[in-house]
């Protein structure tokens, strides 16, 4: 079964260390168009602005706008 905690704990320490940030996660179901996406993706140039780092899921939708925004602003991502 492995050290899932290990692993847990270790994967905490490691992103508490990226600073700052902010985390995005969301419905990789929903569409760029979605009324969800658009409020979830709000207050993210404030983010950008301050130069914050994202970390998301990685998935389509909510996630992937924040990497593409972070992307293009030369801001670290992880996810």
């Amino acid at each position: 079964m492995g050290d899932y905690l290990g692993v847990f704990v270790e994967s905490a320490e490691r992103l508490s260390e990226i600073r700052p940030a902010v985390s995005i996660f969301g419905s990789a179901r929903l569409k760029d168009d979605s009324p969800f996406t658009s409020r979830r993706l709000r207050n993210l140039p404030q983010a950008f602005r301050r130069r914050f780092a994202v970390i998301s899921g990685g998935g389509p939708g909510v996630m992937e706008a924040a990497n593409r925004g972070a992307f293009r602003r030369a801001l670290a991502i992880v996810g």
